[in-house]
């Protein structure tokens, strides 16, 4: 494996890089997903809009205004975060066409995974307001859970 430094402003990044012929790696590489973890949680649910799964949606996971991860909604409508360390996060979906909807404030706790299926919806004239719904999650999952 070659390992190239870059120096920025001072701060040194490493950037790896395997050896021609070593190995075709790719992010799973790195995650072990058949061992199960111990100590950490997940979020999954399903995005909906306008009775339909709303399908290459992007989502971002965010704790205290810092984003974790990111992912896109399935063909069906449905996404996975997984190996998050107990605590509270908020998750931000966007797709051009749909409202920002934003659920804050969900739980994670240890060696289990929440579901959070949730809502946005499609633009359907341009009275529709164009800021983010917010909603707790609490109050999300009283009004949305049918949608698992």
């Amino acid at each position: 494996m070659r390992i190239f430094t870059t120096a920025i402003l001072g701060l040194t990044f490493f950037l790896f890089s395997p050896s021609p012929g070593n190995c075709a790696c790719t992010t799973t590489d790195y995650i072990d997903h058949t061992t199960p973890q111990t100590g950490v949680g997940g979020i999954e649910g399903k995005l909906m809009g306008n009775m339909e799964a709303v399908a290459g949606a992007d989502l971002v996971l965010m704790q205290k205004d810092k984003i974790i991860a990111r992912t896109t909604t399935d063909e069906e409508g449905h996404y996975y975060f997984y190996y998050l360390n107990p605590g509270h996060y908020d998750i931000k979906a966007t797709k051009t066409g749909y409202r920002t909807s934003i659920i804050i404030h969900i739980p994670v706790t240890q060696d289990e995974t929440t579901p959070n299926s949730f809502y946005i919806p499609k633009y359907n004239d341009r009275k529709m307001p164009s800021s983010p719904i917010i909603d707790d999650y609490e109050y999300n999952r009283r009004k949305y859970m049918r949608l698992r």
